[in-house]
């Protein structure tokens, strides 16, 4: 887990200090650091010649690297029950011991783990670093940020983690390490539709779990991912059929009002094609709240890794006279509270739909 920046050579650093990200005052600072003040109206191309011929140490490379860093976004979250029949494996405390070696196992693995007890759940924040080598030296690495709730309810234990490769091994890692303690009594339950090859029944399942959230009327659907599997095809089709199908479009997004609604989509879908993606916008009924959300299964192909987001909320805007609603204030970033209420009741949904399938 143990990540390091490559090494960055004259060229690398020329290049960064000529990026827009790069502000004068950095430049400024990386000069005092070696000695040298240098003038505000030098030419940039000037310093960063300059400075690239000077002998760099990691703290040069790190002051680069995090001017230009990519910012992290806000990850999708997804979700795994662990259901316990014998209904005594499962407690606080056998939770609260698992977290805490995951934690340390993490802090001495090159992350920076912090424990949480909470009033219900109990909380895992992950900070960790992901490298691409294929990126620009300086913009190799990015230090991420994860978390994995835990919340114990009617003998089942209610696992939340951010929806990454990374966080996702851990999580797997720590789900099987609880159905350890109890592998005859212990279930692990997630919203997959892996044993359902149906295309149709695909794109019920999404179209059925945006609709019927609870306390959530749907307003809009305003983008769809749409795939077609070619590995799901009938073994009835010709060969020259089989390859036509593969040479034409097999993955794509269709955005536009009700986009679900056109005939372009129902074509598609005609053809094989099942969603995969939705953004919608909803409306809460108790609050009149506009919810942006985003569901999706990652694993496109086995519509596995389920995951969602709630992307950002619209508050109303009320006449002042008529105290009716007349329109909406700019979009801003969901409250904690409005996430989770949210995510229960979407998580809700996708088990009916599922279970309808």
């Amino acid at each position: 887990m143990k990540q390091s920046l490559a090494y960055a050579n004259d060229r690398s650093v020329y290049n960064a200090l000529n990026q827009n990200k790069i502000t004068g005052r950095t430049i400024q600072e990386l000069f005092i650091r070696k000695g040298i003040i240098c003038s505000s109206d030098t030419d940039r191309e000037e310093l960063a010649t300059y400075f690239s011929r000077l002998t760099h140490d990691f703290i040069d490379h790190k002051l680069i690297a995090d001017s230009i860093g990519i910012i992290p976004r806000r990850e999708k979250i997804t979700s795994t029950e662990i259901t316990d029949s014998n209904k005594t494996s499962l407690s606080y405390d056998k939770i609260k011991f698992k977290l805490k070696d995951l934690e340390k196992y993490l802090n001495e693995n090159g992350c920076t783990a912090i424990y949480k007890p909470l009033a219900k759940e109990q909380e895992l924040d992950i900070t960790y670093t992901e490298i691409d080598y294929s990126k620009s030296d300086f913009q190799q690495m990015t230090t991420r940020h994860g978390k994995i709730t835990i919340n114990i309810e009617d003998n089942t234990a209610h696992i939340r983690s951010t929806q990454t490769k990374f966080i996702n091994k851990i999580k797997e890692d720590l789900v099987s390490s609880i159905i350890s303690l109890d592998e005859e009594n212990l279930k692990r339950n997630v919203i997959t539709l892996n044993d359902i090859n149906d295309p149709n029944l695909r794109t019920k399942f999404i179209l059925e779990t945006i609709k019927n959230i609870q306390e959530y009327e749907l307003e809009e659907i305003t983008q769809v991912g749409i795939f077609k599997n070619n590995s799901l095809l009938e073994e009835t089709e010709s060969e020259d059929e089989r390859e036509k199908i593969i040479a034409n479009i097999n993955d794509a997004h269709l955005k536009g009002n009700d986009v679900h609604l056109t005939s372009e989509l129902r074509h598609l879908s005609d053809k094989g094609f099942y969603y995969v993606k939705v953004i919608a916008t909803l409306k809460s009924i108790k609050t009149n709240l506009l919810y942006t959300v985003d569901i999706e299964f990652k694993d496109k192909e086995n519509c596995d890794l389920f995951s969602y987001i709630v992307k950002h909320i619209s508050e109303p805007k009320y006449d002042t006279a008529t105290q009716t609603l007349s329109s909406y204030k700019s979009p801003r970033a969901p409250k904690m509270l409005e996430q989770i209420d949210f995510m229960d009741k979407l998580e809700e949904s996708a088990k009916n739909a599922l279970e309808s399938l």
